[in-house]
């Protein structure tokens, strides 16, 4: 009986302490607004990646997706091509609107597969950790290595429960609460999914210091 009784007493003092905490937010004041460039017009890749043109995205997605700002494009290196795709979010307020391709994948159909977490380790003015999500998408004889990412401000997470914590943390020091859902693609032909991830890896090494410099608007001073 007392075990149980302390268990009670210790889950409500969390729930306490969860509404404190989401009182206090409510409270924290206006938060920063992202107010960089549109995204599609800014140089976030090396030079040594050629972009394609912007895919289009039709009106009621953008919608549905409540989307501030977005970019959807292919990035080509020698004969090493990936797909960026980035929904960007300019305040807190729309946090956990993306949608993550486990979901919106298998709507389309394709057979999702093979899922793992993982971390790179980005070289820039102080070496940066890229938690993500990764997983194999086959549609039709297609194979698709597909990696995302959750961003809050300067910060990656492999889903979404971190993402909307650290928006959280971030709004509550006025810090901002720009974020983003990042996802990059790559087919997958004859080789392993391994030298596919290398493909991506190399892209976000040359990607990611300069959208990190775009979402913390650290360009502007």
């Amino acid at each position: 009986m007392g075990s149980l009784s302390a268990q009670k007493a210790i889950v409500a003092c969390l729930l306490l302490g969860a509404a404190a905490f989401l009182v206090h937010l409510g409270n924290a004041g206006a938060e920063k607004v992202f107010s960089g460039a549109k995204i599609a017009e800014s140089q976030l890749v090396e030079e040594n990646w050629l972009p394609g043109g912007e895919f289009p995205m039709e009106p009621i997605i953008v919608e549905a997706l409540h989307l501030d700002d977005f970019t959807f494009r292919p990035y080509r290196k020698g004969r090493e091509q990936v797909t960026l795709y980035i929904g960007f979010y300019h305040t807190a307020e729309k946090v956990g609107a993306a949608h993550d391709p486990m979901v919106c994948f298998q709507g389309q159909g394709w057979t999702l597969g093979d899922y793992r977490e993982g971390l790179f380790t980005v070289s820039g003015d102080a070496p940066m950790e890229v938690r993500h999500s990764s997983v194999l998408a086959e549609l039709g004889g297609r194979r698709e290595l597909v990696l995302y990412w959750f961003q809050s401000l300067d910060k990656t997470n492999a889903g979404t429960f971190g993402q909307k914590m650290s928006t959280m943390m971030n709004r509550l020091m006025k810090r901002g609460g720009a974020n983003a859902f990042v996802r990059v693609t790559t087919t997958i032909g004859s080789e392993s999914r391994e030298e596919a991830e290398k493909r991506i890896e190399m892209f976000v090494g040359d990607f990611y210091p300069r959208f990190h410099r775009y979402i913390t608007q650290q360009e502007q001073g």
